[in-house]
């Protein structure tokens, strides 16, 4: 698999041209891993970045798991449907729940 990724991942950079690219952004897959390490012998001078985006939603992943992750996320999301209400209704309504 990591063959034929970096196969078309050099058929890419060959096609836009090698000087448009400094960094390719990818995934920490294993299969990458190895696909860059080929595709790094011809063009060294590309970088590898990690996507942090996918870094984070892993992270998230993670913790939604958990059990007290999921008493958080209710407790969050009364609360996001609390404010979103008093948007809904206006700044008057706000200022009486602020009262009670």
């Amino acid at each position: 698999m990591s063959k034929y990724l970096s196969n078309m991942i050099k058929d890419v950079i060959n096609s836009v041209g090698k000087d448009k690219f400094a960094a390719v952004v990818t995934d920490n897959a294993a299969n990458i891993k190895k696909a860059w390490e080929i595709i790094h012998e011809e063009f060294s001078f590309i970088q590898n970045v990690r996507c942090i985006a996918h870094y984070i939603n892993l992270l998230a992943s993670d913790i939604v798991k958990h059990n007290f992750s999921k008493r958080l996320l209710k407790k969050v999301n009364t609360l996001g449907s609390f404010f979103r209400n008093i948007a809904l209704l206006g700044n008057i309504s706000f200022q009486f729940y602020l009262f009670l």
